[in-house]
């Protein structure tokens, strides 16, 4: 995760999922210790452009 984040700056946070909007990956299960629940994903630039006002912008740190 910390290879991520420095990667991308304009990283945003949405109901505990990562969206790294340069890398135009998203990840998920990272806040909490079961590692079942871990995912990435990958979607096509521009998939999320309409949803990122409404989400936080996530601080560089590692969760």
């Amino acid at each position: 995760m910390k290879e991520l984040l420095l990667l991308d700056s304009q990283v945003y946070e949405d109901v505990g999922m990562l969206v790294f909007r340069s890398l135009a990956i998203s990840a998920s299960g990272y806040f909490h210790q079961d590692d079942s629940d871990l995912a990435i994903a990958a979607f096509a630039s521009g998939r999320w452009d309409e949803d990122f006002d409404e989400m936080a912008v996530e601080s560089p740190r590692t969760p």
